[in-house]
């Protein structure tokens, strides 16, 4: 018990009182329910992008102790939601309206324009922007869509100095 108390002690003067609450933080308590849940996910077809952002797209929707839970069983697929970046990217896809949804979850490319999305729509692309190290006012076009039968690809097109078209990427649902 001393020794614990100790290495607690080492850890707030190394870390400050961010690493003291990480560190006193417990895992949730994972049930059968969620072990199911996890499970269910799990089960689903991966053998391509397509399935595997149907994965995600269902993943999103677990607690804490679910996503626990799947960690156990896929990693990589709750790293894709824990992430910043790629959080934004899967919440954004799952916000899209429901023919775009369809669209992507059949395989399809998608192209939004900036004057195609609503206002809401379009900050949440502005922080998704933004986080690639664009300029959310210069923002022009999101594409989304499978590349080469490996990940989904959301693309971010601005432009940059001189009017010349930035693109960055973000990519998920990998093997």
């Amino acid at each position: 018990m001393r020794r614990w108390i100790q290495a607690l002690m080492v850890v707030a003067m190394a870390g400050g009182p961010a690493l003291l609450q990480e560190a006193q933080a417990k895992p949730p308590v994972v049930t059968d329910a969620d072990r199911a849940e996890a499970a269910r996910i799990a089960q689903m077809p991966s053998a391509d992008p397509t399935s595997r952002v149907r994965m995600l797209l269902a993943a999103r929707e677990l607690d804490d102790s679910g996503m626990f839970a799947l960690a156990e069983i896929h990693p990589g697929l709750v790293e894709q939601l824990m992430d910043d970046d790629l959080r934004r990217a899967v919440n954004y896809i799952a916000q899209l309206p429901p023919p775009e949804l369809h669209r992507v979850r059949q395989g399809d490319t998608i192209v939004r324009s900036a004057k195609s999305m609503t206002p809401s729509e379009r900050k949440r692309v502005d922080v998704m922007v933004e986080s690639v190290g664009l300029k959310a006012k210069k923002f022009q076009a999101l594409r989304i869509g499978p590349l080469e039968g490996r990940v989904v690809r959301v693309e971010i097109t601005a432009l940059g100095k001189r009017k010349k078209i930035e693109a960055r990427s973000i990519e998920l649902a990998w093997p």
